[in-house]
């Protein structure tokens, strides 16, 4: 990213040596290396969340498209308004067998033998 030489780094402590002072600037390298390191890490955990996030749209674009590549989603609703009209058959079928039933005489009780007694 910056392109620091030798040179710039050692004019850079020489300049820091003398604003700062010989007794404060190894606290201000340890406290800009520090801030340096969680500025890094923000970015880096920002930067996978990113990641993520896209690929999981791709992946669920992937997705839509095989489904709607395969007819799956044709071959449901398919499948839906058969089972629709399996419903419609089998209603008007019970409700044909409820009226026919209500028309005919209940039936009578089957008629059973005697058992045999013993005496």
């Amino acid at each position: 990213m910056f392109d620091i030489g030798f040179t710039e780094l050692m004019l850079l402590g020489i300049i820091g040596l003398v604003v700062i002072g010989p007794q404060k600037l190894p606290h201000t390298i340890r406290m800009i290396a520090a801030y340096t390191g969680r500025i890094k890490r923000t970015v880096n955990d920002l930067k996978q969340e990113l990641e993520q996030e896209v690929d999981a749209q791709e992946i669920r674009q992937r997705i839509q498209q095989e489904i709607e590549d395969s007819g799956l989603q044709q071959l449901k609703q398919e499948i839906e308004s058969s089972v629709e009209g399996i419903k419609r058959e089998s209603s008007s079928l019970l409700d044909t067998d409820t009226a026919e039933s209500t028309r005919s005489e209940p039936a009578s009780p089957p008629k059973t033998k005697p058992l045999p007694s013993n005496e």
